[in-house]
């Protein structure tokens, strides 16, 4: 019983940890965050400026955004729904006064899945 006790704690150990890494990395908003999550350019535009919306779609803010005195985005982060369902997540952040996001297409609302596809993209602001 003390085996399978130690065993319970030390796996409850490993994987909050790996866990709570992660999260952390990705509330740094440190470009690596896109390079965990193996990030290509972004082909397509679509969901990098959060006032441009498509039919049928609907933004939710997960953290507030964050301007410069231009007033561009310099981080936040947005979730896209379509029909109730999370079709896009973009977490955006500044380095050297550029802003890049981190853009996650996701597939039947599940963005963490195989099937999911992420990639980066230096944010342009319209003043």
């Amino acid at each position: 019983m003390k085996h399978f006790a130690s065993i319970l704690i030390l796996s409850i150990v490993l994987f909050s940890c790996g866990k709570a890494d992660f999260k952390k990395d990705w509330d740094k908003g440190d470009k690596s965050d896109c390079e965990k999550k193996e990030c290509v350019e972004c082909a397509s535009d679509e969901y990098e400026d959060p006032e441009v919306l498509g039919e049928g779609i609907t933004k939710y803010i997960l953290e507030d955004f964050n301007y410069n005195a231009e007033g561009c985005i310099t981080d936040g982060y947005v979730k896209y729904l379509k029909n109730g369902t999370t079709i896009a997540l973009v977490k955006y952040w500044s380095k050297e006064g550029v802003t890049y996001g981190c853009k996650t297409i996701c597939t039947t609302g599940d963005c963490y899945d195989d099937q999911a596809t992420c990639c980066k993209f230096e944010y342009e602001c319209r003043e």
